[in-house]
């Protein structure tokens, strides 16, 4: 665990002195995504561990029979989805500048009458991908939190839960690959 994260930060610094020393404009976009890639796969991490032990102390408070503690594990469960629904919301934001700034560039290219090289292409269509993905899964945590808020099942309470643990291991790996995108390479 310790040679991850020392071989991961070694990375990271790597990264940034690579980028540092490229001295073209992609270097701070690029420096930058990493840095929000980071931040995001750690919340994400974070609120997933979070998540997951106040469903744990929800469940047991249920076994018990202990309605205090109940209705005060399910306000911190709310609260931690509602913010974590906001913050996913911001990360869409991001996408979507990213994939206006792509679409932009290709069709500033195309007018002007200047060829479009693959790569651009590509970095335009997966940057809409990612958008689309990041919105479906933001509109599937919508859903399944409305649905959690509405029923007063254990059961499906608990299913509909482990399920929205599930989106949020989905987004963490998409995070996962944007940070592996957006890593400076060498050209």
């Amino acid at each position: 665990m310790v040679r991850r994260i020392s071989l991961l930060a070694a990375v990271f610094m790597l990264a940034f002195a690579g980028a540092s020393f490229a001295g073209d404009n992609n270097a701070e976009s690029s420096a930058f995504d990493i840095k929000f890639d980071v931040r995001e796969m750690n919340r994400t991490d974070k609120m997933s561990q979070e998540l997951s032990h106040e469903v744990d102390l929800w469940h047991d408070a249920i076994l018990k029979r202990n309605a205090k503690r109940v209705r005060k594990h399910q306000k911190r469960i709310f609260s931690l989805i509602d913010s974590d629904i906001r913050a996913r919301s911001l990360a869409v934001r991001r996408y979507e500048r990213e994939a206006n700034k792509s679409v932009k560039n290709i069709v500033e290219n195309v007018r002007a009458d200047e060829p479009v090289s693959a790569s651009e292409k590509y970095a335009a269509k997966d940057d809409i991908k990612d958008l689309r993905k990041a919105r479906q899964l933001v509109k599937a945590k919508e859903i399944l939190f409305d649905s959690i808020k509405r029923t007063e099942t254990f059961s499906n309470r608990y299913r509909l839960l482990g399920d929205y643990l599930e989106i949020v291991s989905r987004e963490n790996r998409l995070n996962k690959i944007e940070l592996a995108e957006n890593f400076p390479q060498e050209n």
